[in-house]
């Protein structure tokens, strides 16, 4: 069933945890600092590699998912995966809600703003994730472990491949296929 969040004006049918406030409080992630080197319009590939000289040959190019005209380029993956992401545009947090199941507090995740993620609601709850961050989902977190679940998640979308296209620059040789791949479509 779809949700319907009158404040924010969004919609997911994803799991939407009902907070159980009296068992603790909803805990987020700090939110990235987010300050690219620069940005440009690239309409070809070699529009993109002028301006990624330009920047100083940043280590990452993202490009803009809305316009797909607008390339963001930084040094920090965690700044990459958040242009990538639109986190700050679209008001994403990481959050940690205590519920109350059967007598028992049980921690919910949401990533709000990333509704359309693919894969997210299992990511959120990945083994792996949360062994990387050295935190128990299944205990009270703080912001600062939900920092690092984010860093973490950031750094699966940008090597894995996320929602979002960015050009890991320490990757010669996939730069040069996507450059020679959106080169041939532009033939």
């Amino acid at each position: 069933m779809p949700y319907h969040d009158k404040k924010r004006e969004t919609r997911t049918s994803c799991y939407v945890p009902k907070p159980a406030l009296w068992l603790g409080s909803i805990v987020t992630d700090v939110p990235p600092l987010v300050q690219p080197l620069g940005q440009a319009i690239c309409r070809t590939p070699d529009e993109l590699i002028i301006n990624w000289a330009r920047f100083g040959c940043a280590m990452y190019a993202v490009k803009d998912s809305d316009d797909g005209v607008t390339w963001y380029f930084t040094n920090d993956l965690q700044m990459a995966a958040a242009l990538g992401l639109k986190w700050l545009e679209k008001g994403c947090a990481l959050e940690q809600i205590p519920e109350e199941r059967d007598g028992e507090v049980v921690y919910a995740y949401v990533a709000r703003g990333l509704e359309e993620v693919p894969d997210l609601e299992h990511l959120l709850y990945s083994d792996g994730l949360w062994k990387a961050v050295g935190a128990d989902p299944n205990e009270a977190a703080t912001p600062k472990i939900m920092t690092r679940f984010r860093i973490e998640l950031f750094k699966l979308f940008a090597h894995r491949g996320g929602p979002f296209v960015m050009l890991d620059f320490f990757d010669r040789d996939k730069v040069g296929e996507y450059l020679a791949d959106w080169a041939n479509e532009l033939k």
